[in-house]
């Protein structure tokens, strides 16, 4: 089995067109499409291995504490009904719903610009769960169940703690950011993590929540908190170098809690606004 594996992935390096497997036979000698065909759509093996070996490889090779642990969902255009997860949905390559596949992933990511994938997931929409037929024709596993991009995320991100992978922290887009079921999840593992969230995430300062439950004034959005600040407020910060110098913004952090439910969260947020050029980022975190 290991030498149809390195045939395909040989095939992925050296094909200078299409990568379908059809074509693989083209620049890898000694291999066929039966072959091929047989190991990718037939051959009974488990992934869990390869992606052990793979987190513990890049871990020791780019791992520690000034590493990232970056989360991202990436959309590939697909025409057809057949291939599993294809459906109308947000494709975020074309900026528009189409019809395509949607993966979560993870890596690690250094300072110096090393990076790595070290996890995935296919994303099924709940019409796919729910279609029996269509999984059984698509290879659907059975035991596959409905989740959510942030939960996928925050399974991939947990079992990549427990094979020992070392990162400093989580980085996300809103997507995931977004969700307080993720950022509770990943700090009950004591995971720390800067996240991105929308602009009309609402918030409480600090002091602003009566913790017996008392009165409490009315939530804002962020990027109304934004416009309330002062530019005085806001310190410069160095972000990291780039080829036309040092990459500096506009940064300042409140402490707050987010609204869930039309209520407080549980625990306080750092709640970081960054201002660069003409946008405005908002994150949360729950660093020290």
């Amino acid at each position: 089995m290991g030498d149809k594996a390195m045939d395909y992935l040989l095939g992925g390096l050296h094909l200078d067109k299409k990568f379908v497997l059809t074509n693989i036979p083209e620049v890898v000698d000694d291999t066929n499409n039966q072959r091929l065909h047989h190991f990718i759509s037939e051959s009974p093996w488990r992934k869990e291995p390869v992606i052990e070996r793979l987190q513990e490889d890049a871990s020791s090779l780019i791992g520690g504490e000034d590493t990232a642990l970056v989360v991202d969902g990436v959309s590939f255009p697909k025409q057809g009904e057949k291939s599993v997860d294809v459906a109308r949905q947000w494709c975020g390559r074309l900026g528009k719903v189409e019809n395509c596949q949607v993966g979560v992933f993870i890596g690690l990511a250094t300072p110096d610009g090393e990076r790595t994938l070290i996890d995935e997931r296919l994303y099924l929409p709940e019409d796919w769960i729910e279609d029996e037929e269509r999984r059984e024709e698509a290879g659907v596993p059975e035991d596959v169940e409905f989740k959510t991009k942030p939960e996928l995320a925050l399974d991939m991100i947990l079992e990549a703690k427990e094979n020992g992978v070392s990162f400093g922290w989580v980085n996300a887009d809103t997507a995931f950011g977004d969700s307080g079921d993720f950022r509770r999840g990943l700090d009950e593992e004591d995971i720390t993590y800067v996240v991105e969230v929308p602009c009309n995430t609402n918030i409480w300062l600090e002091g602003e929540v009566d913790p017996s439950g008392g009165k409490r004034k009315p939530s804002r959005r962020v990027d109304e908190l934004a416009d309330e600040l002062d530019q005085s407020q806001f310190e410069e910060v160095y972000v990291r170098d780039t080829e036309r110098g040092e990459l500096r913004c506009d940064a300042i952090a409140l402490r707050v809690r987010t609204v869930e439910n039309d209520c407080p969260s549980d625990d306080e947020e750092w709640l970081v606004i960054r201002k660069d050029n003409d946008e405005t980022k908002y994150l949360l975190s729950n660093a020290p």
